[in-house]
């Protein structure tokens, strides 16, 4: 009888991949008979030190293993935006992922695939295998709800959020002024937006959607995606709030401590849970 594995597919940035891990551990933590399998594509672009964490991580948890992918030179004229390196490399990797995942399937059943929503292109690759696929989104349930959202946005309106200047009615969100939106997304015909606009359109297909955020922090936007609401016009793919995601036994490589603020240097020093409390 085969073995059981659901394969990871983060983004390389740091914050990303420790995410992405504990997942993986909570995966494993329920269900230790799954083999946890990360795919781990080279960075072509500043994502921090991951090296020295993914070694830590495979010496204390050997019940996730690290697969990483063979490095493809990029073309000559491939864009050094950040957004099109993140969402563009990995269309360059769909035919490696294929072959990896085809390879993989041959000694294990692959339950399900872990996608980080900056590898949306590999949900052509996913799909075309029938596997059943989610996504991971490494913010809160507020921000998923304005992510799932804008395809109806995009549908309805024919202005940039940069153009409206108005207050949005965004579900599970309380209104906000258009020029808070992120600059990623603020001009409708950048390629950046037009590549999460995409990953939201798939993200509404797959098989469900995983968030970083938990109900009682986030009542509202947990609720309002409960509800179905940030998708007016088809049926919402279940969301699981699984956060807080937190790395725990393993430190994360930072090569700017030097630079750390103050703050930061005076927080850890502080004994592990404790609590401040204000005087008089």
């Amino acid at each position: 009888m085969k073995s059981s594995t659901v394969i990871l597919y983060p983004s390389p940035g740091i914050g990303h991949l420790v995410s992405m891990v504990e997942i993986g551990k909570l995966i494993h933590t329920h269900h230790p008979s799954l083999s946890v399998v990360i795919l781990i594509i080279p960075a072509h672009y500043e994502t921090g030190s991951t090296g020295k964490y993914i070694n830590t991580v495979s010496t204390t948890t050997p019940s996730i293993t690290f697969h990483r992918l063979p490095a493809i030179p990029l073309p000559p004229d491939f864009s050094s935006d950040f957004n099109d390196l993140a969402f563009g490399i990995p269309e360059l990797y769909n035919p490696v992922v294929y072959d990896t995942l085809v390879s993989i399937s041959q000694i294990s059943t692959i339950k399900a695939v872990i996608l980080d929503f900056y590898v949306d292109a590999a949900f052509q690759v996913t799909k075309s295998l029938r596997l059943p696929t989610y996504y991971f989104y490494t913010s809160g349930a507020s921000g998923l709800c304005g992510f799932l959202y804008s395809p109806y946005a995009h549908k309805t309106t024919c202005k940039s959020y940069k153009d409206v200047n108005d207050f949005l009615d965004i579900p599970g969100v309380p209104r906000m002024h258009s020029s808070y939106m992120p600059t990623a997304v603020s001009d409708r015909e950048s390629n950046s937006y037009k590549y999460f606009l995409k990953s939201a359109i798939n993200m509404a297909k797959s098989s469900g959607v995983i968030a970083n955020s938990f109900f009682e922090l986030e009542e509202r936007a947990a609720q309002t995606l409960r509800d179905g609401k940030c998708i007016p016009e088809g049926p919402t793919p279940p969301t699981y709030l699984i956060g807080p995601l937190l790395a725990s036994g393993e430190q994360v490589d930072d090569d700017d401590d030097d630079d750390e603020h103050e703050c930061l240097k005076w927080l850890k020093t502080q004994p592990s849970k404790s609590q401040w409390r204000a005087s008089g």
